[in-house]
């Protein structure tokens, strides 16, 4: 079947609204039988849905989106753009000032794939970013950030656990206060069966990404475990091999935290790390890459530009609008790989410009 664009135009929203209209009008744990849930999703759109379309998100999720039921759909889809665009972009503006920033994170082929499917990598970015960034200036609001990202909790886990790492603690126990808020709240307003039916829902619903349809959405899931599976076509050996880098990356990622005093660096390998620690990332996802980007900017203005560097951030800026055609054309996912390459060359930058001077920290002084 062919998909054109406007077939999938802000299509991902509908999954959105349609779940709000069954958690604002009285079935909230509705939203996860696959099958009516679609249906209304393509009452709302008034036509087919382009391919399976479902709600895999803890029902913390549905308190950000419920009141969209109250608007008809082509509205409450703008003001889902309006709001989490200008989000997005005012966590780009936070990290690097400047309308040249503001024009890059617009042109950046993530903000663009966000747009197209009225996803919600805008969201997710700016809760990541804006979390990382107020760690320390305000811890409260910082665990709000982090507390809310929990509606993806496979992005939250590394965030929660470099706070642990980095004794972080204020922001820590906020973290944790207003995820446990967000998951009372829930139970409060749409009861306790909706979470129940949630937790049945994961084991069908990892099943479904990573085996059964996996197939469907292996252009667009930016994981290792897709790098695997398109290479050995065996899902169990991707799982393993995405299980080894996951816990690799953790590791790398700890100890940036635990003993690098550079928050440039330490926000870099985090917001980029974050990608490659699931095995389920999506397309829409990429726009995250945002974050990692202007972080190593800024890095650069602060210090200097190293041979290879921009060679490498031009392709990952440019790498979410060609990954897809070159799965399609050579069956390599090279989303992971990219994230990878920005890794490397900002371990080669600690060792050329820091090491060892002005970067490790020992017992919170500076070495």
């Amino acid at each position: 079947m062919n998909i054109l664009i406007k077939d999938i135009l802000g299509v991902d929203f509908s999954i959105f609204y349609s779940a709000s209209h069954l958690a604002l009008f009285g079935q909230p744990e509705m939203v996860y039988n696959i099958d009516l849930h679609h249906s209304v999703i393509e009452s709302v759109l008034g036509r087919e849905a382009p391919y399976l379309l479902g709600f895999f998100y803890p029902p913390i999720f549905l308190l950000m989106i419920f009141p969209f039921a109250l608007l008809s759909y082509r509205y409450a889809l703008f003001i889902w753009i309006l709001l989490t665009t200008s989000a997005y972009l005012f966590t780009v503006n936070k990290i690097l000032p400047g309308k040249l920033s503001i024009m890059a994170a617009l042109a950046f082929p993530g903000t663009l794939m966000n747009l197209l499917w009225g996803q919600n990598g805008f969201l997710t970015a700016f809760l990541l970013g804006n979390g990382i960034l107020l760690i320390e200036s305000n811890p409260m609001l910082s665990g709000l950030m982090f507390g809310l990202l929990c509606y993806k909790p496979h992005f939250a886990f590394l965030p929660l656990l470099v706070l642990l790492i980095g004794r972080h603690w204020k922001a820590l126990i906020w973290s944790v206060f207003f995820a446990g808020a967000s998951v009372f709240t829930s139970v409060v307003i749409f009861g306790l069966k909706t979470w129940r039916e949630y937790l049945n829902t994961i084991p069908s619903s990892a099943n479904l990404a990573l085996v059964e349809d996996w197939a469907s959405v292996s252009g667009i899931q930016t994981t290792f475990y897709t790098f695997s599976r398109l290479i050995t076509d065996n899902y169990q050996l991707s799982l393993i091999i995405q299980t080894f880098v996951s816990i690799i990356i953790i590791i790398i990622v700890c100890l940036v935290w635990r003993y690098i005093s550079s928050k440039l660096i330490r926000n870099i390998v985090l917001s980029s790390g974050i990608l490659l620690t699931t095995p389920y990332a999506m397309q829409y996802d990429l726009v995250i890459l945002a974050l990692p980007i202007f972080w190593y900017c800024k890095e650069i203005i602060n210090t200097e530009l190293l041979k290879g560097e921009f060679a490498v951030l031009l392709f990952l800026f440019f790498m979410p609008m060609i990954n897809l055609p070159i799965v399609h054309l050579t069956h390599i996912q090279i989303a992971p790989i990219a994230v990878t390459l920005l890794l490397i060359i900002l371990f080669r930058r600690i060792h050329c410009l820091y090491w060892p001077i002005n970067i490790l920290k020992l017992n919170g002084s500076k070495v």
